[in-house]
C-alpha cells in the first residue's frame, strides 16, 4: 500500500460568481437534502450555487455555529466574487433550467435507500425524493413526472443494498474519495460534493461485532486507490475509535466532513499558508516555573472550521490570550478559502496547529504502510506552513479501548520523527491524561508529549489547572491543555490572567515547545516529563477504580448476569436492550437484528466487560500496561495468586482473535459466569494489598520515630 504524495481532490473550475440561496422557507429535511443534490448537479459543471442551511428545519447545530451566509460575505469581500442572493430555493429550477431531468424515489426515513438514490440521481441528472415530495414537484414542474428510478423496497435490508452498490456502482465511482453516512442529519450535508464528483456513498457498522458488515467495509476500502479519504461520520451502531481504526487498517484516512457547500468551497482560488514566527532568545529561555499552553480542538473536522469552531472563534476574548487552533492540512485542497479565512483573521495570540493526525484524521500506527501516510502528512504540513502536530494513536483491537498500545507507541514516535521533520513538536491523546501517560522527551529529539488534560466550559479552568500543578513538585512544569465544546475564548483568557497572577506563564504552543526543548537539552528534564510519574500513575489508577465502582461496576455486573440467560430468552430480547457495559465505548445494536448475530452481540458484550475488568484491576495488582498481549500474560501469571484470574487471559486473547474466529453463546456464557465469580476475588486481592500497604507504612513511620 505504499503511495506517493498527490492531490487526490478533483480539479474544480474557479468560482466566478455565487448564487446564494437561503433554505429557511423549506418544510422538511427531505427537501433540504434534495436541494443539496441539485446543488451538486449544478456545481459539477461550474461551482456557482451556495446554500444557506442555518435556518432550515431541524438544524442539528442550531444556535451553536455561525450563519452560513458569513462565508458568502467573506468570499465577496476577500476575493471580490460577485454574489446574488435569493430566499426562494425553488428559483434554482428556473435559474438553472435543465439541471434536473427527473426523480429517483426512496422510502421516507430509509437512509440506506436515500444513499442509493443520491448516487443514482448524480448519474442520471435526477433528484432523490420521497413520494409526497414527488407529488408536490409534479404540480410545479413537468420534468418531475419523469421517474428515472425507484429504489423503494428493492432490498431486504441495508446490508444487501450496500453490497449491491459496492458490486455495481463503486467500480465506476471516484477512485480516491468515499462518503459514509446513515441518515440526512442537516450537519452532514456533503451530498453536493458526492454528486459533483461521483463519490461512492454507503453505510455500514464499523463495530467489530458486526462481522458481515466489517467484511463488506474491508472490501469497499480495498477497492480504492491510495491515498484514500473517507468523508462523513459514524452512527450509533459504531464508536469513534473503531470508525477511525477500520479504515486505517486498510490504509485510508477520514474527516468528519459535515459541512455544506463543499462543491463550491473547493473552487475558491486560495493558497493558504500559515505564517510562522521567529522566537526571540527570551521566548526560548526556560525558568523554574509552570508553563501552560491551550489548544482548541476539533479543527480536524470540516464542520468545525465551517462553523467557526461552533461560533467560538468569533466570540469576544479571542486574541486576548495565547490560544492554539487545530487545523486539518488536507483542507488546503478541499476547502482552501476556509483555511485562508483563519490566516486572514488570526491575531498574534492565535496559532494554527496541524490536527489529528497530520494530513487527516487517522491512527497512523494501524496503517499497513505507516511511512507513506506520514510522508503524506509531511507534504501537507510543508504546503500549509504548519509546524506543530497533534497525533491520534489508538488501537481498539490490541489495546484497551480508546488507548494506545505502548508496544506500538515507541515505533510510531520514531516514525513520526523520521518522516515528518517539519513537526517541531508533537502532542498526542485527545482526552488528556498526560500526567500518567507516556512521553518521549529525549535530548536532541522532537518532543512527543501526551496532552495533559481536556477541560471544557463546564469546568473551572483555574481550579482544574491548579490540581495539575499541585500534583507535580518538579519545575519547570509543562502543561498542555486541550479545550473545545464551544468553550468561550474569554474563559481561556480569564484562566491565563489568573495563572499569571500566581506566577505561572501561559504561552503559545511554539514557545511552549521551545522552552520544553531547552529544558530537555539543559538536563532540567531528564527522561521523564513528570519525575513522579509512577506516583501519578497510581493516583490515576485509584481514580479509575473509584469511577468504575461508582458508575461502571453495577452496569458491568448486570451485563454479565444478562449473558447467563438461556438462548431462547436472549433471542427474544430486543437487540437495543443488551446492557451497555460502558456508555462511552459500547455501541448500540441494530433496531431489529438483521446482519449482526446474537452470538456476536453476546460475545462482544462479555469480552468488553473482561477488558474493562482487566484495565481497572491490573494497575492495582502490579501492571500498568494498556497492551492486551501484555495484560493477557500478566493475568496468566496471576492465576497462582488469584483463583481463575486466567479467565481474563482467555477473554483478552479471544478479543484479539476476533477477526480469526467466532464465539458461541455457550462460550460467552461460560466466560460471563467465571468473570462474575472472579470479581469478588479481585476485590479481596486489592483489600489484602491495601492492608499490607498500610502495615508497611506504619512500620516505616515507627522505624523513623525510633531512629
Amino acid at each position: 500500500m505504499s503511495y506517493p504524495f498527490k492531490n487526490i481532490y478533483p480539479a474544480t473550475p474557479p468560482v466566478r460568481s455565487i448564487f446564494s440561496v437561503d433554505l429557511a422557507g423549506l418544510e422538511t429535511r427531505n427537501e433540504e437534502a434534495m436541494f443539496a443534490v441539485l446543488q451538486g448537479l449544478i456545481n459539477r459543471e461550474e461551482p456557482r450555487v451556495y446554500l444557506c442551511h442555518d435556518h432550515a428545519p431541524e438544524r442539528f447545530r442550531k444556535g451553536l455555529g455561525a450563519d452560513d451566509s458569513l462565508w458568502v460575505d467573506y468570499y465577496e469581500k476577500r476575493f471580490e466574487i460577485p454574489v446574488e442572493r435569493s430566499s426562494d430555493p425553488y428559483a434554482l429550477f428556473e435559474r438553472f433550467e435543465g439541471s434536473a431531468e427527473g426523480v429517483v424515489l426512496y422510502t421516507p426515513d430509509n437512509w440506506d435507500e436515500f444513499n442509493l438514490a443520491v448516487m443514482l440521481s448524480g448519474r442520471q441528472n435526477g433528484l432523490p425524493v420521497t413520494p409526497d415530495l414527488y407529488e408536490r414537484l409534479q404540480q410545479r414542474f413537468a420534468w418531475a413526472g419523469n421517474v428515472i428510478d425507484d429504489v423503494r423496497d428493492r432490498f431486504a435490508n441495508g446490508y444487501e443494498l450496500n453490497l449491491w452498490a459496492h458490486e455495481n456502482l463503486q467500480p465506476s465511482c471516484n477512485r480516491n474519495i468515499l462518503a459514509h453516512r446513515h441518515g440526512i442529519a442537516p450537519y452532514i450535508f456533503i451530498y453536493d460534493y458526492v454528486v459533483a464528483h461521483n463519490l461512492f456513498l454507503f453505510h455500514a457498522s464499523h463495530n467489530m461485532k458486526d462481522r458481515k458488515e466489517g467484511e463488506l467495509l474491508d472490501a469497499i476500502y480495498q477497492a480504492m486507490d491510495r491515498p484514500c479519504h473517507l468523508m462523513g461520520w459514524f452512527d450509533d451502531r459504531s464508536v469513534e475509535c473503531e470508525y477511525v481504526a477500520r479504515p486505517a487498517r486498510n490504509g485510508c484516512v477520514i474527516t468528519c466532513s459535515g459541512a455544506p457547500n463543499l462543491s463550491l468551497h473547493t473552487g475558491i482560488e486560495a493558497s493558504p499558508v500559515f505564517p510562522t514566527r521567529e522566537l526571540t532568545p527570551e521566548q526560548c529561555a526556560v525558568e523554574d516555573k509552570v508553563y501552560v499552553h491551550f489548544l482548541y480542538t476539533d479543527g480536524d473536522a470540516l464542520w468545525c472550521l465551517n462553523d467557526f469552531f461552533s461560533g467560538a472563534y468569533n466570540e469576544p476574548g479571542r486574541g486576548e490570550a495565547p490560544l492554539g487552533w487545530e487545523m486539518q492540512p488536507i483542507h488546503a485542497h478541499l476547502a482552501p478559502g476556509i483555511l485562508q479565512y483563519y490566516i486572514d483573521t488570526m491575531t498574534e495570540q492565535d496559532y494554527a496547529v496541524a490536527s489529528v493526525s497530520g494530513a487527516a484524521y487517522t491512527y497512523p500506527n494501524l496503517h499497513p504502510d505507516q511511512d507513506s501516510y506520514l510522508r503524506y502528512s509531511e507534504a501537507y504540513m510543508r504546503l500549509t506552513g504548519l509546524a506543530y502536530l497533534f497525533a491520534g494513536l489508538s488501537d481498539p483491537y490490541r489495546a484497551l479501548y480508546w488507548l494506545d498500545s505502548e508496544k506500538q507507541l515507541e515505533d510510531t514516535v520514531q516514525r513520526y520523527r523520521a518522516q515528518v521533520p517539519s513537526a517541531k513538536g508533537i502532542l498526542h491523546s485527545y482526552g488528556g491524561g498526560g500526567l500518567s501517560r507516556t512521553h518521549a522527551v529525549e535530548k536532541g529529539q522532537t518532543p512527543f508529549v501526551c496532552c495533559t488534560a481536556h477541560i471544557s466550559k463546564k469546568q473551572d479552568f483555574k481550579l482544574e489547572i491548579d490540581k495539575l500543578i499541585a500534583a507535580v513538585d518538579h519545575r519547570p512544569l509543562f502543561l498542555s491543555i486541550h479545550t473545545g465544546d464551544n468553550t468561550p475564548p474569554a474563559m481561556v483568557r480569564d484562566a491565563c490572567r489568573a495563572l499569571e497572577i500566581d506566577g505561572h506563564s501561559c504561552v503559545q504552543i511554539d514557545e511552549w515547545f521551545a522552552k520544553l526543548k531547552a529544558a530537555i537539552d539543559s538536563g532540567m528534564i531528564d527522561g521523564e516529563l513528570y519525575p513522579n510519574h509512577l506516583e501519578l500513575q497510581r493516583d490515576h489508577a485509584t481514580e479509575q477504580l473509584r469511577i468504575y465502582r461508582d458508575d461502571h461496576q453495577q452496569r458491568l455486573t448486570k451485563a454479565l448476569n444478562q449473558a447467563l440467560l438461556p438462548d431462547a430468552e436472549l433471542a427474544t430480547l430486543p437487540p437495543k436492550e443488551f446492557v451497555r457495559v460502558r456508555r462511552e465505548t459500547q455501541p448500540l445494536n441494530e433496531d431489529e437484528r438483521t446482519v449482526t448475530t446474537l452470538e456476536d452481540d453476546l460475545a462482544f458484550s462479555v469480552l468488553l466487560a473482561a477488558q474493562t475488568i482487566a484495565g481497572i484491576y491490573a494497575p492495582h495488582l502490579g501492571s500498568d500496561s494498556q497492551d492486551l498481549t501484555l495484560l493477557a500474560d500478566f493475568f496468566e501469571k496471576k492465576t497462582d495468586e488469584i483463583d481463575d484470574a486466567g479467565v481474563l487471559t482467555e477473554c483478552l486473547k479471544a478479543w484479539m482473535a476476533w477477526d480469526e474466529r467466532a464465539f458461541t453463546t455457550d462460550e460467552a456464557r461460560a466466560w460471563a459466569r467465571r468473570l462474575l465469580d472472579l470479581l469478588p476475588r479481585l476485590d479481596a486481592a486489592l483489600d489484602s494489598l491495601a492492608v499490607a500497604s498500610r502495615d508497611e507504612s506504619a512500620n516505616l513511620i515507627q522505624s523513623e520515630l525510633e531512629s
